[in-house]
């Protein structure tokens, strides 16, 4: 065979081994761009609020070589900070080479007595530029039940104060003091005097006071103190136990401009094992300013 040949068909061998370089180079480009998809490892799951902290987990269909940025928000009917506090900020990071990561929540185990199951709704909303999140939207969604443990102690009355700022708003923006108040004095319907029996030990969160058994004999009147904030706060009043009474709760509201002041809801009476409220709390407002 004539060296040109020889020349002519090496040529084409070297041409052919270099295509097939070429497919397979730009194949494993195309697997070193794919991006992972990331989504909830499960949709739901109910917890009691004893249990301290819990843990959702994120997850990704395969490792990157960077950090993910993963951005989420809560909603749903359970309050930040008063049923829950948020130990991972939002975006949770998903480490590169690993394919998990964690959002953390811890419960509060607060004294508030529910009559329905609260939820935490954590919602996948972005992701960096470096991976994707999952198509399916029931994959985006992790809903967390939280079962109350909470029961009134035998002749007692119990006192719940819980405010509103609007779904996953953190109800720190405002603080509301609860007490309760003994010997009012109502002129021109305005309190101008009363003694402060007992106050709500909660520092921070809902508050709750109690009458017990073991409390004075008189009338009390229910006192929330719009103490520190600057918005317009939906707050309502729930009572439990004790021997007669007929509303489920009170619903009221402070305007951003009623921070240091006080209404005064009563009177609820107690008389030896007997703990009573009239139909219809008076309700009256008072510029005195309280401190615990």
């Amino acid at each position: 065979m004539s060296c040109k040949k020889y020349q002519k068909i090496y040529g084409v061998l070297v041409f052919a081994a270099m295509s097939l370089v070429s497919v397979s180079c730009s194949d494993d480009d195309d697997a070193g761009t794919q991006k992972a998809t990331v989504k909830f490892s499960t949709s739901a799951s109910s917890v009691n609020e004893g249990d301290g902290t819990i843990e959702v987990q994120i997850s990704a269909t395969q490792a990157s070589s960077s950090d993910i940025e993963v951005s989420f928000e809560v909603s749903g009917s359970a309050y930040l900070n008063g049923d829950y506090t948020l130990e991972t900020t939002s975006p949770v990071i998903l480490k590169a080479g690993e394919q998990t990561a964690t959002i953390v929540l811890n419960l509060l185990d607060e004294s508030i007595i529910e009559s329905t199951d609260d939820e935490i709704k954590i919602s996948l909303t972005s992701i960096g530029a470096n991976a994707l999140l999952s198509e399916t939207s029931g994959e985006l969604e992790r809903t967390v039940t939280i079962s109350d443990n909470d029961v009134v102690n035998e002749g007692e009355l119990q006192v719940d104060l819980t405010w509103d700022l609007g779904e996953g708003v953190d109800i720190n923006g405002v603080n509301f003091d609860l007490y309760l108040a003994t010997n009012v004095v109502i002129e021109d319907n305005t309190v101008t005097d009363a003694d402060l029996y007992t106050a709500s030990e909660g520092t921070s969160g809902f508050e709750t006071l109690w009458i017990t058994q073991d409390d004075e004999d008189t009338e009390y009147y229910i006192v929330v103190n719009y103490t520190e904030g600057n918005v317009d706060a939906e707050f309502t009043i729930n009572l439990n136990g004790g021997d007669s009474y007929s509303d489920e709760g009170i619903s009221d509201i402070f305007d951003a401009d009623d921070v240091g002041r006080a209404i005064f809801y009563g009177p609820l009476t107690k008389s030896g094992y007997s703990i009573s409220r009239r139909k219809g709390f008076q309700r009256v407002m008072s510029t005195v300013v309280l401190a615990k």
